[in-house]
């Protein structure tokens, strides 16, 4: 009688533990990203878009084979303390384990029960498409995920060990350093980089790349480095600047005045025409706020003066619309007349 009791005073405690660990995998919505939706339950291969490639989360059932069915406590337990699993490989940035690490020994174990005891789903993992290299405060390639061959050509294990600054073009390598530089000494200045990378064929590639310093995290002590082919959106780029170029060429050729302001009225360009008739150099009109070089007071056709509201600058600059056919009388800023 003495046994049968205790048994059932182990399994009451297991199905505590149990509930206990579903209300903490509630708590902490791992259904939503390990569950697809009109899936298996925590079945995993749920795409997760980023602009750097895309992620896959995994299978968390109790499958021995796809699964963490061969899991122990104590590896469920570092997983969300190291982001590292099983084998020790790392889940970062899979893997948000940076959001579970206070959590206790006795809710982890809470939560490993409950998910060991929800049915088993064969579901083989999806690799992800990540593209990412993890490089040492020194520039050295330690990791590069398989995506690479997809972007640059390369596999892994031509990459790994090299210096990354080999992959970049030359006319890039001073911003790349500099960028490199300041976010080893964590005071980044901007988000990311646009720089060619090298191709396999020899190629060069415009990217955008984008690190993030985890040098002090003793788990990982890399900088991550994520990378994508950008080409579309420079060559985009690149035709609207040029664009804007042949537009400034147009106006400043053009016999009548001419100048183009902010949204506050900033002269921000003026072409030859308008400098002689205002008898101001270009480069103190640009610059100056248009009331600045204008007189402020502006009258129409019949002498009437007109309130600023009513001013064609004032009605495009908080309208957006085009007026058309103005006619304006302002005092010469130097003539005074």
């Amino acid at each position: 009688m003495a046994g049968a009791h205790a048994q059932g005073a182990a399994s009451k405690d297991n199905a505590s533990l149990v509930a206990r660990g579903e209300y903490l995998a509630r708590a902490s919505d791992c259904v939503a990203c390990h569950t697809m939706p009109a899936g298996k339950l925590f079945a995993g291969t749920r795409p997760m878009d980023t602009p750097f490639g895309t992620l896959y989360t995994p299978n968390i059932t109790p499958d021995r084979e796809t699964g963490i069915g061969s899991w122990s406590a104590d590896d469920f337990y570092r997983m969300l303390h190291e982001g590292k699993s099983k084998d020790g490989t790392i889940l970062y940035p899979a893997m948000p384990y940076a959001s579970y690490t206070r959590m206790t020994r006795e809710d982890s174990d809470a939560m490993y029960a409950y998910l060991m005891s929800v049915p088993a789903v064969h579901q083989p993992n999806r690799a992800h498409t990540l593209r990412m290299l993890l490089l040492d405060e020194n520039g050295i390639i330690n990791f590069a995920s398989p995506s690479l061959k997809n972007v640059l050509g390369f596999d892994e294990h031509e990459v790994i060990g090299k210096n990354g600054f080999a992959f970049v073009h030359p006319d890039d390598i001073p911003l790349a350093v500099q960028s490199f530089q300041k976010e080893v000494e964590q005071n980044p200045e901007i988000k990311f980089i646009t720089v060619r990378l090298l191709k396999k064929n020899g190629e060069w590639l415009w990217c955008n790349v984008r690190g993030h310093n985890l040098l002090k995290n003793p788990n990982i002590n890399q900088i991550v480095v994520y990378f994508h082919d950008d080409t579309l959106r420079k060559e985009a780029k690149d035709a609207l600047l040029e664009s804007e170029k042949r537009f400034r060429s147009l106006v400043r050729d053009l016999q009548v005045g001419v100048f183009l302001s902010d949204s506050g009225g900033k002269i921000i360009m003026c072409n030859k025409a308008l400098s002689v008739m205002l008898s101001i150099p270009e480069d103190i009109i640009v610059g100056k706020n248009v009331y600045e070089i204008m007189s402020s007071d502006m009258i129409n056709e019949r002498d009437e003066l007109i309130p600023i509201a009513e001013r064609p600058l004032t009605i495009t600059l908080q309208s957006g619309k085009t007026v058309t056919d103005a006619v304006l009388g302002v005092i010469h800023p130097v003539t005074k007349e």
